[in-house]
């Protein structure tokens, strides 16, 4: 009897034991598999993260200049993944004339990262030294028109005017031959639209409701009464040779290689250089911001029928069509999250 009792005793025992080795072995296996899953979650937390980052610095770092002429609130969406299998989505809205919110959302399995940088255009106030500034050796007649008076276009936001400059002054021909940081070949290799020597009654184009800047007879919109998705669009517009306007309005920048003629009551707001001469034609034209004429040929310059009023507004948006995006400095940037 004494035995059988210690026999169950050990059988007792050994029940035990296993219970016992099989529970730690369930809670070891427990733990391992919460520890490699969570270190998978922080893995893909981190690819994410990374992925949002990289998806907003390139986006910045290679940006396009269509996005320049995107109306306010408007937004432009990109996707692609990375090399690890990573999902990207990026978008850019344009907030302000100068102001532009970028997003990047990266996915990668269940873990979602989200990042945000608030960008400014760099626009740098160029050196402005008259509304009308020629070659010292032009013979430029019937001035008459030009104001140095600073004056905001009507409807524009703009800071409040400042000091009066002189209507006409004289420089040399590689002062003219630039604006603001860029050189002459700069703003040709940065035109966004190639004119013929001969252009009727530029004018604002709208398709499925958003400005058409495949257009090259679309300048933007100057007239902020009529409105429209094409008040945000500063072209960058270059005339390879001779160029004769009739009639029509724009904004932005114009280069011009050769000679420029306006007629036909021809509005434009902001910057116009012009390698050669500048006369006015029948019915004229009325130009806002500033002009520089290097005045290099035979054909001298005549300003009759060309009023010219000093803005310096609007000689600063002009670089809105070619600028590039700086972070702002402070509270520029935002992480947001999903858990996976």
């Amino acid at each position: 009897m004494t035995r059988s009792r210690r026999s169950g005793f050990a059988v007792a025992t050994a029940v035990f034991a296993l219970v016992v080795v099989g529970a730690l072995a369930m809670g070891t296996l427990f733990a391992a598999g919460r520890e490699l899953r969570s270190g998978t979650e922080v893995i893909l937390q981190t690819r994410a993260t990374m992925a949002a980052e990289l998806g907003l610095e390139q986006t910045v770092a290679a940006w396009r200049t269509e996005w320049n002429a995107m109306a306010r609130g408007s937004s432009r969406a990109s996707r692609h993944a990375t090399t690890e299998g990573v999902s990207v989505s990026v978008r850019v809205t344009r907030l302000a004339d100068e102001l532009y919110l970028v997003t990047s959302e990266a996915r990668a399995g269940p873990a979602t990262r989200r990042v945000a940088r608030v960008v400014m255009l760099d626009l740098r106030d160029p050196a402005l030294l008259a509304t009308v500034t020629a070659d010292t050796t032009a013979e430029l007649g019937g001035g008459e028109g030009v104001d140095g008076m600073d004056r905001s276009p009507p409807g524009w936001e703009c800071a409040p005017p400042g000091a009066a400059i002189a209507p006409v002054a004289s420089a040399d021909t590689s002062a003219i031959l630039r604006f603001a940081q860029f050189g002459w070949g700069e703003l040709v290799r940065a035109a966004l639209i190639r004119v013929t020597p001969s252009l009727t009654g530029p004018a604002p184009t709208v398709s499925a409701e958003e400005c058409d800047i495949t257009d090259p007879n679309n300048w933007g919109e100057p007239t902020r009464s009529i409105g429209g998705p094409c008040m945000s669009y500063y072209p960058l517009i270059h005339a390879p040779s001779d160029l004769v306007i009739d009639g029509g309005r724009g904004q932005g920048l114009l280069v011009v290689d050769g000679d420029l003629t306006l007629r036909g009551g021809f509005e434009f707001v902001g910057v116009v250089l012009v390698r050669g001469a500048l006369r006015g034609d029948a019915g004229g034209a009325r130009l806002t911001g500033v002009v520089a004429i290097a005045a290099q040929g035979s054909t001298p310059s005549s300003l009759d029928g060309i009023s010219v009023t000093f803005s310096r507004c609007a000689a600063r948006k002009a670089l809105l069509g070619i600028a590039s995006p700086v972070p702002i400095v402070d509270r520029s940037w935002y992480e947001a999250f999903e858990q996976p």
